[in-house]
């Protein structure tokens, strides 16, 4: 496609394409076209000559840049153009070329001299570009579990880049903020509050940094003025979000606990100190490292029947459906135990200090002749004695079957696969159950062991935030309250992404720390720009409905459990229309699981029964009721000789089953699974529940007639 000689010269010098680079349009165009059909090379040869008569010409340089790093020499790219940048540093194309190369060639964090000044110069004139190293360095920066800067990254391509980086950037957003392996207090929004006078040149400079990503470059600016005069806690904090969104945790921790030294606001101090505490705890010198041992498989047959054998490993059941698992994946999974699994007579001496715990993970992949890559094993469990009692066990288990190899790379660390914190270690319980224990015995179990988490381990372990002393040392310390509330806080973060809600109040009133003053809102307030913990300080009752709904938004994406656990029961005493985002039986199901995972069996129950009473009162209320029965059915399973299972299982058989043999077979079946007698065969059974075939079914009363394919869910099914 030819050129309009009219337009602006792609030199980027300001000037008409025909009053600027006219004489080498036609072998631009050439150009061009081989680079559109990925003919790099090609490209390059034409461009070295036109070097040669046009030296210095910014349109063949950014094309001999982008050709070198099409052909994947990002160093040469990177080279090339450092030399035309000498002469014009301010070019925007060779700016955003440079800063690619860059990043390519170098990696992160070399690379982020020339990505921010990227930032700079080209953001206004090629945003597709820079939204492609914004999310790139996104990418870098979850890859290194820093999430802060992860998220800040994303929000600035969604900002910066063109349709199709926006909608990527919302999507891996969405995903983020919605992961609950992620500390919360690491996700969604955190506002950079206002800070110093908005009139001096140096907050003009910072803000303007900032609003380009260059947020290293704007804490830099905003430090020097804080050295030279009295700092604010507001200065502070917004020097900790940069430098966090920069991916400087070690810097961003000392900006913090400034901060949190100088506000009087004790909620964002104790906000300001959890972030602090989190990030130093992921410092590598704070962590325990879970590494990887690699061994080479001579048959993964033989490996696999001597592995079955054994008491101390136990197999992972293989959850894809019917069995077909995908290409690539692992040929089997086993857990490997510190002692010996329990026979059925021993399960009921079970007691918290001799059930069995796992001590490491190992991941089997048969052999590809096709990659030529052989049968391999890799066995994962925390460095130290855990791991070496593994490795001890599967040699001695497997013998000359399974032959030790070093790791893939000379990398330092090259084996290592993740990192827990330190103080997080003693909270650690990897129990497993043998396979005859009753549900409620496993739920008494994991009960007494997070009342010990919280009320003992936790409370009795010394953490480096609260310097060197415990919580129940540092309670009654005027000094450390802000410190103690923010270690509850990290306590919440590790107990919530394993689904367990703590109990914050008893928790708090045994340290002496004072609930978090209600934050105050208006028509004015943006709840989007709000942080999780000012979200979990409003008065919900006290929100208008339109204010709520955006609350509602917020706590779904989150997950935090607690806070949805109270967002869902405020949102059942309102009398909101329904919509996509939520509907009265989606919220009392929720509910239901969050009280379920949290071991808060009763309660769960009761939203199970709540969801059937609403249910009943709903169009195509027969088959909405049975999938709530159906329900409670998984949730009575842990006890099945009790009595309320056992008339739950008989009115299904009558009053459901009559209509739906399919039902009857699934709930025979259930009895045989569970080893009990069936409730209908010393019962009355009703043969078929008759009566009208037209009109609405409600609780009690005769359903309908069942035709075509009956869409239900029924235990086992997914």
């Amino acid at each position: 496609m030819s050129l309009d000689p009219y337009a602006l010269c792609p030199c980027g010098s300001g000037k008409k394409l025909k009053f600027c680079c006219q004489d080498i349009v036609a072998e631009m165009e050439k150009v061009e076209r081989l680079q559109e059909n990925n003919q790099p090379r090609m490209a390059l040869q034409l461009l070295d000559k036109l070097e040669k008569s046009h030296p210095g010409n910014a349109w063949i340089a950014t094309n001999r840049g982008l050709a070198l790093i099409h052909d994947n020499r990002p160093d040469e790219a990177k080279n090339s153009l450092a030399g035309f940048l000498r002469n014009s540093p301010k070019h925007p194309l060779a700016n955003a070329l440079f800063g690619l190369a860059s990043m390519n060639a170098d990696g992160y964090p070399e690379c982020r001299k020339a990505v921010h000044r990227a930032f700079l110069r080209a953001t206004g004139h090629y945003p597709a570009l820079v939204g492609l190293l914004a999310g790139s360095l996104a990418a870098v920066y979850i890859d290194q579990g820093q999430i802060m800067a992860a998220r800040q990254h994303l929000a600035l391509a969604m900002r910066i880049g063109d349709e199709q980086q926006r909608k990527r950037a919302f999507l891996s957003l969405l995903e983020l903020d919605g992961d609950t392996s992620i500390p919360y207090p690491l996700r969604g929004v955190h506002r950079v509050p206002q800070f110093g006078d908005s009139d001096s040149e140096e907050t003009r400079k910072a803000g303007q940094l900032a609003s380009r990503g260059c947020w290293h470059e704007a804490a830099d600016l905003l430090t020097q003025q804080a050295q030279q005069g009295t700092a604010s806690a507001e200065l502070w904090h917004a020097i900790g979000l940069y430098r966090a969104w920069s991916g400087d945790e070690t810097s961003a921790t000392e900006a913090f606990r400034k901060a949190a030294d100088s506000y009087d606001n004790p909620s964002a101090a104790i906000e300001c100190v959890t972030l602090a505490q989190l990030f130093e705890q992921m410092q590598p010198e704070n962590t325990t490292k879970i590494r990887v041992q690699r061994y080479r498989i001579t048959s993964v047959g033989r490996l696999l029947t001597v592995l079955d054998e054994s008491k101390r490993l136990q197999r992972v059941p293989d959850m894809t459906q019917d069995g077909q698992s995908e290409e690539g994946a692992p040929s089997a999974r086993y857990l490997l135990l510190d002692r010996p699994l329990p026979g059925r007579d021993e399960v009921a001496g079970l007691n918290h200090d001799n059930i069995p715990q796992h001590i490491a993970r190992l991941t089997i992949f048969d052999a590809d002749p096709e990659n030529d890559i052989p049968a391999q094993a890799y066995l994962s469990g925390m460095e130290g004695e855990q791991l070496e009692n593994a490795r001890d066990l599967f040699a001695a288990t497997t013998g000359e079957i399974a032959q030790a190899e070093a790791p893939e790379s000379d990398e330092p660390d090259a084996d290592v696969a993740g990192q827990i914190p330190h103080e997080q270690v003693p909270l650690q319980w990897n129990a497993f159950f043998p396979p005859e224990t009753p549900g409620s015995v496993r739920r008494e179990f994991e009960e007494k062991h997070w009342n010990l988490v919280w009320f003992e381990t936790w409370m009795n372990t010394p953490q480096q935030a609260l310097g060197g002393q415990s919580p129940q040392e540092a309670t009654g310390d005027s000094e450390k309250k802000t410190a103690l509330a923010a270690s509850l806080n990290v306590l919440d973060a590790f107990c919530d992404a394993r689904r367990i809600m703590i109990p914050r109040d008893e928790l708090r009133e045994k340290l002496g720390v004072e609930p978090p003053t209600p934050l105050e809102v208006d028509d004015e307030t943006s709840f989007s720009n709000l942080t999780f913990d000012e979200l979990r300080r409003l008065n919900l009752s006290e929100l208008s409905d339109e204010q709520f709904r955006h609350v509602l938004q917020r706590a779904l994406l989150t997950r935090h459990a607690a806070f949805l656990h109270a967002v869902l029961q405020d949102y059942l005493r309102r009398d909101l229309p329904e919509d996509e985002a939520m509907q009265r039986g989606r919220a009392y199901s929720t509910l239901s699981e969050i009280c379920r995972a949290s071991l808060q069996h009763e309660e769960a129950l009761n939203w199970v029964i709540e969801g059937q009473k609403h249910a009943g009162t709903q169009q195509n209320a027969f088959e909405q009721v049975l999938q709530w029965k159906m329900r409670e059915v998984t949730m009575r399973l842990d006890e099945p000789e009790s009595e309320d299972f056992r008339k739950l299982m008989l009115e299904l058989w009558n009053d459901y089953g009559a209509k739906l043999p399919a039902l009857r077979e699934r709930l025979t079946e259930l009895t045989q699974m569970l080893g009990i007698d069936p409730p209908w065969s010393t019962s009355i059974v009703t043969p078929d529940a008759g009566g009208s075939k037209e009109g609405p079914w409600t609780p009690g009363g005769e359903p309908p007639q069942a035709s075509g394919e009956q869409k239900l869910w029924l235990p086992g099914q997914d």
